[in-house]
């Protein structure tokens, strides 16, 4: 399910992106690689802005943020 803001204004592609760091800063690690793809997906920049974005550091050390993002 889509936070509310995405379903109304799904143009506002940054909206993936923030999700994503907000849930990976709150431990929703699920949550925040679902966001994460849909960010990537919108924007394929975002790959490089998420390796060196800090609100990942807890999830840097799994697969998925690898395989979602690549390596430095």
């Amino acid at each position: 399910m889509l936070p509310r803001g995405l379903e109304e204004r799904a143009e506002l592609r940054g909206l993936h992106d923030n999700l994503a760091c907000f849930t990976a800063l709150a431990g929703n690690i699920e949550e925040a690689f679902e966001n994460l793809a849909l960010a990537i997906d919108d924007s394929p920049g975002i790959r490089e802005l998420a390796r060196a974005d800090p609100d990942f550091d807890g999830v840097r050390d799994d697969p998925r943020f690898v395989e979602l993002v690549g390596e430095e």
